[in-house]
């Protein structure tokens, strides 16, 4: 039996893909400790799982109102974690320490420790490719290079957006003086336990250890995908939630069923579901809103008969009742979507979300919308599209087909039962 220590940040699309692999892991007879924000705990203990609370308060502010890109506020924060989590962790004497891929702090103790590493990603893997993509280490607002594409026919990989127009995600115009803080937090952490310097850009984008896990197919990963063993590419975790939400399940049966979620960090926003309400009150389809915790009911529109809207559903339990899934791009939903062949429109809240969005467009399996066109038009034309195109319906169907022979959660314990006896 091994000793597994899982380290994340409180945000459901990085833990939520996690779940299924401690709780394989722990039904095979291995230890594992997860630590986490208190608010993860039951979630956490349901896998059987032992859990340690450590308060990561500034990242649900932050996460409630972001003001930088994510990696710089997290480097801007390690430092206090690892400093105060270096003994605790010492104590655990764990063989093996698997930290996601935004958990710099993991990393950091880690090598302090000399704790053999696995890099757990719920998204893309090779990141020093991803950084052709994105500008997020001192972009100018510009756009990504990469992120056009030579036109197709409506619906082929490579085609245009009919809808992406306007205002992007890819930079947010960050002073430089941010970076060079950011380099200077993550390097004095670096100096203060006699590591080699190492940079914020190192830090995100050249890290690489003897096994890396991304919950993605292969296929999805942009860039080069001759990637080396160290790589493995699980697919989405799927498994089974811990909670229900009391949701009337058996109004989807034998309906046609547009899905509407922002994912559960960045959907506080009234405007966009009362877009939403107006754009669907009239359609035949069934529609399911989930609007998150953020959002007082008493601001949405009022509910029309064919509409269902709660704060949190069921998502894995509806999703095979879907026929259209208009998402934010996160990939946990991304993945979960495509895992039940239904076909993507995708309205990108964040940069890694953009990047998602671009990934649906260029292998045929969605329409990206720009979150600055969302209109009643714009929604219900996207919609139309999208659920008319047989050509996005048979890449939707090659990508579902791949992801169920993904190794999936089981494929993931393997891997890392197999390096942890290994090394």
């Amino acid at each position: 039996m091994s000793k597994y220590l899982f380290m994340n940040v409180p945000a459901h699309g990085h833990v939520n893909p996690t779940l299924a692999v401690v709780q394989e892991l722990v039904a095979r007879g291995e230890q594992v400790v997860y630590y986490l924000s208190e608010d993860f705990r039951a979630v956490i203990e349901a896998t059987g799982a032992e859990f340690r609370a450590y308060e990561l308060q500034q990242i649900k502010e932050f996460m409630a109102a972001p003001k930088l890109p994510l990696p710089l506020f997290l480097a801007s924060i390690s430092g206090d974690v690892v400093d105060s989590l270096l003994e605790p962790i010492r104590a655990e004497q764990a063989d093996v320490l698997v930290y996601d891929m935004m958990c710099f702090w993991g990393k950091i103790l880690a090598q302090i420790l000399d704790i053999r590493a696995v890099l757990m990603s719920p998204t893309y893997l090779n990141m020093r490719e991803m950084s052709k993509f994105t500008n997020v280490f001192g972009g100018n607002g510009q756009e990504r290079p990469g992120a056009r594409v030579e036109p197709g026919e409506p619906g082929e990989p490579g085609a245009p957006s009919m809808v992406r127009t306007g205002a992007g995600l890819s930079g947010m115009n960050i002073s430089p003086a941010f970076f060079a803080q950011a380099d200077e937090q993550i390097e004095a952490v670096y100096r203060r336990y006699n590591l080699p310097p190492m940079k914020l850009r190192d830090l995100f984008f050249n890290r690489e250890e003897d096994l890396m896990i991304s919950f993605i197919p292969l296929s999805f990963q942009p860039g080069d995908t001759q990637l080396d063993e160290r790589y493995y590419f699980a697919g989405p975790s799927i498994h089974t939630r811990f909670d229900g939400y009391g949701f009337p399940l058996e109004r989807l049966s034998g309906k046609d069923v547009l899905y509407i979620s922002l994912g559960t960090a960045f959907n506080n926003q009234v405007d966009f579901f009362n877009t939403c309400i107006a754009a669907f009150k009239d359609s035949p389809q069934q529609v399911v809103i989930a609007y998150g915790q953020r959002i007082d009911p008493a601001a949405l529109d009022p509910l029309p008969d064919n509409f269902i809207a709660r704060p949190h559903v069921p998502q894995l339990e509806i999703l095979p009742h879907v026929s259209v899934f208009i998402s934010h791009g996160g990939m946990n939903s991304t993945m979960e979507g495509l895992y039940n062949g239904v076909p993507l429109v995708v309205i990108p809240q964040m940069i890694e979300q953009d990047m998602t969005a671009h990934r649906v467009e260029e292998l045929g399996l969605g329409i990206m919308l720009a979150r600055d066109n969302v209109s009643v038009d714009a929604l219900r034309s996207a919609v139309a599209h999208v659920k008319e195109n047989e050509a996005i319906h048979e890449h939707v169907r090659a990508m579902q087909q791949e992801i169920r022979n993904c190794g999936g959660y089981k494929g993931a314990t393997d891997k890392l039962i197999e390096y942890a006896q290994k090394h």
